[in-house]
């Protein structure tokens, strides 16, 4: 049985955890406590079955389940529940399972009755109950969340217990809680976790009574027979397969086949019900009228007496909940209430009624199920469905969800933070059925804001400073973390989650925590020292850092297991928006990058910059969705691996110091490839120089022979274009610096792009071959040669084609700006007006036709570079031709 306050283990509020009580109260059983008797005369006897099969692949704890017999009968005198179970042990593990048996019961209205106890072994039958000793332990199952219903426990601690053994128990439970006034509920489970050799359910209903019997989940119908007065219902089934349902499942997720009987007919059916136990009286009404007549001056409008009465509720009263008997489904009245300062859930949400009723705000209760939160819709109607109550209240025709349960909360009515269960039964007597809550649609976004300040220099300690602000329910925990535990205690926390990042990390001074109520915001701001933040490698020989955001990685971590039969539960909703600073030491090679990656259940965005000695990740994690689907948990993995993996950013510094061997502070791949460009544009050179095609057959005229005139312009040129290549090699050199290089081309570094390593080799050697051919074109353009004017014209091809790689590259490579596009194309479009201008000036010039008339003379010489003669004829052939 659920009762409404009863808050399970994996709820998220903090005040209504369930977990076993760590100290029950062990005491021997006495007279009274329980009962022995044969079995019932009404239950029908169920044999195990004499042949049967181990499934070994499928058995846990090494048990072998042999029969599950359930038996409910309810008649005019209440209910009794009985059951039969027969268990074999396997090996050790089982035998510990089968001897320690526990039978649960509420003595403030169910008897427990012992009927037998037998253990079979090697075909014999021993009658254990009257040599077993039996103790009751006082176990309050809720007591860490300050919930006491009275429960007790029977355990029976069997002696003489071996591998094989077959254990058997019968024992009933009889009575029912008063709360429900005579109505009835319940179900049988139709298959478990583990297997189960034969299964029988059987409920007996008396004739004159309406019940809804259900099943659900592909449950088998039931046999429907009569048995006097009684109808009866019965489920058999043999070799029956485990279920296993994983751990990480949703709370909603129920697979289990099972048979539901109900004497609510539907949800207006459990609302009425519920309707007489949280009436506010004129009694109730009068006993707080001093309360009342306070709230009644703590504001201007209802919105200002609301907040306040319920603060006073959440903030003034402590949880504490004895729900013995018909005190788990009915609340104390509120006087009392505040007398002794706590109550349950139904407790605080009657006297949150009560006040609001006094100041003349509309309000009325609402069940809830805190865990489940969706589905209950599918369910059958009864009040076990629920496990807790809060409050709904009305202002201007305008709705809000109120627990009176959580933490004092903050804000203004508008920035309430109102919870969101799902779907809610509204206890009024006009209620049909549920209703969705759905307040919240999206998550309060945390925002983080980090910075790592490494400016200092690579061996001094980095600062890093993390100041976190919370909104809403998020802003309500932390107020809650605060008041619960000391400022100490909090950062001790805070810097043992860090340093699992950062190993080293240490406090750099005490937290800093600034509240705005009003607002509903809360800062946190944190101040820490890493020492070691720049490791030298030295298999590496570099120095390397490493750049996280923790809050946002913990959601992105991978499931525990991929392979699920069951769908996986998963925070949400959340979003979290991180901007994270890094001052380096020195300047970095500019970065911009934005990467988005989505799935159905998550979207995260970072976006990188980087510019002189700073870089700035904004990073973003947004929850879509509660659970996701078993076949979609491998892609959802995928996802987020992805989504790790672009998290966090390496940073490394190679070490080019003096202290390297010159082998290291060489970066050979780089300085090869410019050793064999340069051998090639030598050889080039000298193809040009030894160039030397025949003077014009028209005569020159003497006048206009020499350097002079327009050739001036073009001499100029001749005479620059060597240094100004030179000087555009050498300020380029540092992007072949080891550092920058590996920076750039390495898949870890700063700047990485796959294609930075070709650009870079191509723009090297497309420089050096200009280089080196411009100095032979120097030379031919003051030996007045005859092959001048064709070398000219080459030298401002091979700069035009340099020109247009770049502006290529400017718009392929992801991190160039505008500015960069603009440029390169502004000076192809120089070098091209340079080729047509002295193109065209070199082949109709008279004077071009006039002054290099000079060819090359010596016939020793000649007849020495007949190859490259040659070779000259091809190049000029291609010249032309182009």
């Amino acid at each position: 049985m659920i009762h409404w306050c009863r808050f399970i283990r994996w709820c998220a509020l903090a005040s209504c955890l369930l977990i076993l009580s760590a100290s029950p109260r062990l005491t021997m059983a006495a007279t009274g406590e329980y009962h022995v008797s044969a079995t019932p005369d009404w239950v029908v006897d169920v044999p195990m079955d004499a042949e049967y099969v181990v499934p070994t692949a499928q058995i846990s704890n090494g048990v072998h389940y042999l029969l599950s017999d359930s038996q409910t009968r309810i008649d005019d005198e209440g209910a009794v529940h009985f059951r039969r179970v027969a268990m074999k042990a396997l090996n050790d593990s089982g035998v510990d399972s089968v001897a320690n048996l526990q039978f649960g019961f509420n003595p403030a209205f169910e008897t427990l009755t012992l009927h037998s106890l037998r253990v079979h072994r090697d075909g014999e039958v021993q009658s254990r109950l009257e040599q077993s000793e039996v103790q009751m332990l006082q176990r309050e199952r809720d007591l860490e969340a300050r919930t006491y219903d009275g429960s007790k426990t029977a355990n029976v601690f069997l002696s003489d217990v071996r591998v094989g053994d077959i254990v058997e128990y019968a024992y009933s439970v009889s009575g029912s809680n008063p709360a429900f006034a005579g109505r009835e509920f319940g179900s049988f489970p139709l298959q478990w976790s583990v297997p189960l050799q034969r299964l029988h359910a059987r409920l007996l209903l008396p004739k004159g009574r309406e019940f809804d019997v259900r099943t659900r989940n592909a449950a088998p119908e039931a046999e429907v027979t009569t048995v006097g007065a009684l109808r009866e219902y019965r489920w058999q089934q043999t070799d029956l397969p485990p279920l296993p349902v994983d751990d990480d499942a949703p709370a909603w997720y129920d697979p289990w086949p099972r048979a539901h009987w109900s004497e609510f007919a539907d949800w207006s059916a459990v609302a009425n019900w519920s309707v007489p136990m949280y009436e506010v009286s004129p009694g109730m009404l009068l006993a707080l009228q001093s309360e009342i007549a306070a709230l009644r001056n703590e504001g201007p409008d209802d919105a200002s007496r609301l907040l306040a009465a319920l603060r006073m509720v959440q903030g003034e009263i402590r949880y504490l909940g004895i729900q013995i008997g018909a005190g788990s489904y009915i609340p104390s009245p509120p006087q009392l209430v505040l007398e002794r300062r706590f109550g349950d859930c139904k407790d605080k949400t009657l006297l949150l009624l009560t006040l609001l009723r006094g100041v003349g705000i509309e309000a009325r209760a609402a069940l809830v199920n805190s865990s489940l939160k969706r589905g209950l819709d599918q369910l059958q109607p009864h009040p076990g469905v629920f496990n807790h109550v809060i409050v709904q209240a009305s202002i201007d025709g305008a709705s809000y969800w109120l627990d009176p349960t959580l933490a004092t909360q903050s804000g203004t009515l508008a920035n309430l933070h109102q919870p969101d269960y799902g779907q809610a039964l509204v206890i009024e007597s006009e209620t049909r059925e549920l209703v969705t809550m759905a307040t919240e649609r999206a998550a309060p976004i945390r925002n983080i804001a980090a910075q790592f300040d490494s400016s200092a220099g690579f061996e001094a300690p980095v600062t890093y400073t993390i100041t976190t602000t919370y909104r809403g329910s998020d802003a309500d925990d932390m107020r809650s973390q605060v008041r619960s535990a000391s400022t100490d205690d909090l950062q001790h926390g805070y810097l043992n989650f860090y340093a699992g990042h950062f190993p080293g990390i240490e406090s750099a001074g005490p937290i800093d925590i600034v509240d705005d109520p009003l607002a509903n915001t809360l800062t946190v701001s944190e101040r820490y020292s890493i020492p070691d933040f720049w490791p030298y490698s030295e298999e590496e020989a570099r120095r390397e850092a490493y750049i996280s955001a923790p809050d946002i990685q913990g959601f992105l971590d991978a499931p525990s297991n991929q392979v699920r039969r069951s769908p996986l539960a998963v925070s949400h909703p959340v979003e979290i928006m991180q901007t994270t600073e890094v001052l380096l030491p020195q300047s970095w090679p500019s970065a911009s990058e934005d990467i988005e990656i989505e799935d159905a259940h998550f979207h995260f965005s970072r976006s990188t910059r980087g510019e002189g000695s700073k870089l700035k990740f904004t990073d973003r994690f947004r929850s879509l969705a509660g659970h996701v689907e078993p076949e979609a948990v491998s892609g959802f993995a995928a996802k987020l691996s992805e989504a790790r993996d672009n998290l966090g950013y390496s940073l490394f510094m190679n070490d080019t110091g003096s202290e390297l061997p010159w082998s290291k502070r060489i970066h050979w791949k780089v300085a090869l490839f410019a050793l064999v460009v340069c051998g090639l544009s030598v050889w080039l050179a000298l193809l040009i120089y030894r160039y030397d095609p025949p003077a014009s057959p028209l005569p020159p005229n003497p006048r206009l022979a020499g350097l002079g005139g327009w050739l001036v312009l073009p001499g100029i040129g001749a005479v620059l274009t060597p240094i100004a290549l030179l000087v555009l090699i050498l300020a380029s050199a540092s992007a072949y610096s080891v550092p920058t290089w590996t920076s750039l081309t390495d898949p870890d570094g700063a700047g990485y792009h796959p294609m930075w390593e070709w650009v870079l080799l191509l723009e090297l050697g497309g420089n050096l071959a200009l280089l080196v051919a411009s100095v032979p074109v120097l030379l031919l353009f003051f030996q007045r040669r005859t092959s001048l004017p064709h070398a000219y014209i080459g030298v401002l091809v091979g700069s035009l084609l340099i020109q247009v790689f770049q502006i290529w590259t400017a718009f392929v490579l992801p991190d160039m700006e505008v500015k960069d596009r603009t440029e390169a194309i502004t000076a192809a479009v120089r070098v091209l007006i340079s080729l047509l201008i002295w193109g065209s000036y070199f082949r109709v010039s008279e004077r071009v036709r006039s002054t290099f008339t000079h060819r090359l003379r010596g016939g020793g010489l000649e007849q020495s570079v007949g190859i490259g003669q040659v070779g000259a004829v091809r190049l000029e052939r291609s010249v032309e031709s182009g």
